[in-house]
């Protein structure tokens, strides 16, 4: 019933996608953490669902946000 693209077989291709993207934001996260500064992480989190939403909706490959 539901769409073939949530089917596990298609996200298991996307995941080294999906680690990469992971990997991206936490380096971010860690920049910021060694500046000590205050963040609020919404808008981060938010860049990493889009980017990959975009590429597994749209199989699109949006520029790191």
């Amino acid at each position: 019933m539901f769409n073939p693209g949530f089917a596990s077989g298609h996200l298991m291709t996307l995941l080294p996608y999906m680690v990469d993207m992971s990997v991206i934001f936490c380096e971010k996260l860690r920049e910021k953490a060694k500046t000590g500064e205050l963040i609020e992480m919404e808008e981060l989190a938010a860049r990493l669902t889009i980017d990959i939403m975009g590429k597994i909706v749209l199989q699109v490959c949006l520029p790191v946000s």
